[in-house]
């Protein structure tokens, strides 16, 4: 009932003069779930990527003669690779939950509006 009702908000908030395709019981009954499912595997994936620039981090690498240090990508790599997650995690939500067809455009410009708010 509760995914019912957000399926119903996204249809008021895209409503176009297109006639609205209905989706099929299941379909709109898993697909919360299946979205929720591709949200924990982003996280898995975020962290396993937090591990490994942590724990290299401290260490610097010879190029050349010269010494490069992976400490920058602590800060800003992460702080952009979880941005960029955000963006497509809110691209996905307006592309695929609303019951009309959305150009991958507007999710596109949907997704980076809300991951700067």
């Amino acid at each position: 009932m509760a995914f019912r009702v957000l399926e119903n908000a996204f249809a008021i908030i895209f409503k176009r003069k297109v006639p609205s395709v209905k989706r099929k019981f299941w379909v709109s009954a898993l697909l919360p779930y299946l979205f929720i499912g591709l949200v924990a595997a982003g996280l898995i994936v975020i962290t396993a990527f937090t591990a490994l620039v942590e724990s290299s981090a401290g260490r610097t690498y010879a190029f050349g003669g010269i010494d490069i240090g992976l400490h920058w990508l602590a800060g800003s790599g992460l702080y952009v690779a979880g941005f960029v997650g955000l963006v497509l995690l809110f691209t996905t939500l307006y592309k695929v939950m609303p019951v009309t067809r959305i150009s991958f455009r507007l999710a596109l410009s949907g997704g980076v509006t809300a991951a700067i708010l």
